[in-house]
């Protein structure tokens, strides 16, 4: 197999195996202290999709960490939700994928 040929074959192998949807959500983030509003911050996250439409990996957005592997189990449950949510409510389909 020439050079192009392996080259070609690694590329449709990555996305067969590694391509996934993607979401951007910015959310409203509302910081309180002694159940007083002290500030108001606008966070963005990417929820990435398998081709199952699956949730795969959550990040903040500028970072790499996964954050379903590091918050608590309820603050994974409700991103995992919001999440499934998300790819009925906005029609994702990772099926679709080049």
């Amino acid at each position: 197999m020439t050079i192009f040929g392996q080259l070609l074959a690694l590329t449709l192998f990555y996305y067969y195996f590694f391509k996934q949807a993607l979401k951007e959500v910015r959310f409203e983030v509302e910081t309180y202290i002694d159940e007083v509003l002290s500030e108001t911050n606008d966070e963005s996250y990417l929820f990435y999709y398998n081709r199952s439409n699956q949730i795969e990996k959550i990040q903040h957005k500028g970072e790499k960490e996964n954050i379903l592997e590091n918050l608590l189990p309820n603050a994974v449950e409700s991103f995992k939700n919001f999440a499934g949510k998300l790819v009925n409510d906005t029609k994702i389909n990772a099926n679709n994928l080049p």
